[in-house]
C-alpha cells in the first residue's frame, strides 16, 4: 500500500513539475548563425525581391529589374551562376518585373509572381537546372506569397480578390488546371475588423500597407500582415479560423496601435514625420511553419533589428529570438533541415553585390 501511496506521488510530482514549466523550456528551439555563401557577381543581380530553394541546393533567384530567374548553385563558400531563365519582355517566355516566388520540391515546380504583367507564372522542372513554363494565372492585383498545395492543383494566393458576393477577399486560391476559384480569408478577418468596417480598414490600409505572407502545414493556412503581429490559423477545407498572437514583447510595437496619428500626419503633407513615425514601429515580414512549430519573423524599431517569435500550431507561445548579422527580410525556410536564409546586400559599398546568411534552427 505504502508502494502504491508512494508512486503516486511521483507521478504527481511529476504532474507538477511539467505544469510549471514554460512552453518555451519543453521545446527549446534556439536560432544559430551558421554562415554567409556570395553570391557571384557576373551577371549582375540587379534587383531581387525574393527567391527559394530547391531540395538539392539550387537557389532560384527571380531579378525584378533584369526581367529574369537566375539560378546559382553552393560552390564552396559562393552561389555561382548556373542559368538564365526568360528575359524581358511581354512575349512568349519572357518577364516584365518577376517578384515573388516559390517552389514546391514534391510537386517539382517552381512559382514566380511577374508584377508586370499581373500573372502567376508556373514552371515544372523537367532536369536539374531546366524549366519550362507550364501555365500561367491572370491575378487583378498581386499580393506577396504565392504557395502550391502538396498533391493537388490548388495555388494558394496572397492578394486581393473579390467574391461574387462582393466581399473582399486578401486569401484565396485557384486552381491551375481547370481555373475555379475558392475564397478564403475575407479583408476584414485578415485586419481583425467586424464585416462592415470599412472605415477602419481603410485607414489600416493608406497607414500600414496591405501585404500579406502566409505558410501551409497540412490542411491549415498560417496567414499574417505587416501591420500587426496576429496569426489567423485557418483549414482550408473547413474555412475555420483561429486566431492567436501577438506574445507582447518589449521589442514589438504594433503600427496599428497608432494609425490614426499615422494618417494624421500624413494628411497634413508631414512625410517626413510620418516616415520617421513608421520607423518607431515593428513590422511583420514573413510567417514559416514546420511540423513541430511555426515561427513569425518581425522588424524592430530602428534597422535590420529582426526578431523571430515561436509558436506550436495550436498557437502556444514559446519564445522570441532575435537573429544576429543584420538579415534582410528576403527569407527562405528550409523546413527539412531547419535552415533559414537570407538574402542581404552590401548597400554601403556595392548595390550589386550580395550575399545569403545561414541561420539553422533546432
Amino acid at each position: 500500500m505504502k508502494s502504491v501511496a508512494k508512486l503516486a506521488a511521483v507521478m504527481l510530482s511529476v504532474i507538477l513539475c511539467f505544469s510549471t514549466v514554460g512552453t518555451s523550456e519543453l521545446f527549446g528551439v534556439n536560432v544559430e548563425y551558421v554562415g554567409k555563401l556570395n553570391v557571384s557577381a557576373k551577371p549582375a543581380l540587379l534587383m531581387p525581391w525574393s527567391f527559394c530553394v530547391t531540395e538539392d541546393g539550387l537557389f532560384i533567384i527571380p531579378d525584378k529589374e533584369a526581367g529574369d530567374i537566375k539560378i546559382y548553385e553552393k560552390v564552396g563558400e559562393t552561389l555561382e551562376y548556373i542559368k538564365t531563365i526568360g528575359r524581358k519582355g511581354f512575349g512568349p517566355g519572357e518577364l516584365v518585373y518577376p517578384a515573388y516566388c516559390s517552389y514546391n520540391k514534391k510537386e517539382s515546380k517552381f512559382l514566380v509572381m511577374d508584377i508586370g504583367q499581373r500573372k502567376i507564372f508556373v514552371y515544372d522542372r523537367i532536369g536539374r537546372t531546366d524549366f519550362k513554363r507550364d501555365k500561367e494565372i491572370y491575378c487583378l492585383r498581386l499580393g506577396e506569397d504565392v504557395q502550391l498545395i502538396d498533391g493537388s492543383d490548388k495555388l494558394i494566393i496572397s492578394g486581393y480578390k473579390e467574391s461574387p458576393q462582393g466581399i473582399a477577399h486578401e486569401l484565396y486560391s485557384t486552381n491551375i488546371k481547370d481555373g475555379s476559384l475558392d475564397f478564403l480569408l475575407p479583408s476584414y478577418h485578415k485586419y481583425g475588423l467586424a464585416l462592415g468596417d470599412e472605415n477602419k480598414e481603410d485607414s489600416l490600409k493608406r497607414a500600414l500597407g496591405v501585404r500579406g505572407w502566409f505558410d501551409v502545414q497540412g490542411e491549415d493556412i498560417y496567414f499574417v500582415w505587416e501591420g500587426d503581429l496576429r496569426i489567423t490559423k485557418l483549414n482550408i477545407n473547413t474555412k475555420t479560423t483561429q486566431v492567436f498572437g501577438p506574445k507582447v514583447s518589449t521589442k514589438y510595437k504594433s503600427p496599428a496601435d497608432i494609425v490614426d496619428t499615422l494618417l494624421d500626419i500624413r494628411s497634413q503633407g508631414k512625410f517626413h514625420q510620418y516616415s520617421s513615425e513608421k520607423s518607431r514601429r515593428s513590422f511583420v515580414r514573413n510567417i514559416f511553419t514546420r511540423s513541430e512549430y511555426l515561427f513569425v519573423v518581425y522588424e524592430g524599431p530602428g534597422k535590420s533589428k529582426f526578431f523571430l517569435q515561436f509558436y506550436t500550431l495550436n498557437g502556444d507561445f514559446i519564445k522570441e529570438v532575435p537573429i544576429s548579422h543584420q538579415p534582410d527580410r528576403r527569407m527562405w525556410f528550409d523546413k527539412d533541415k531547419g535552415i533559414l536564409y537570407s538574402l542581404a546586400d552590401n548597400t554601403n559599398e556595392n548595390k550589386n553585390d550580395y550575399f545569403i546568411l545561414k541561420y539553422k534552427i533546432q
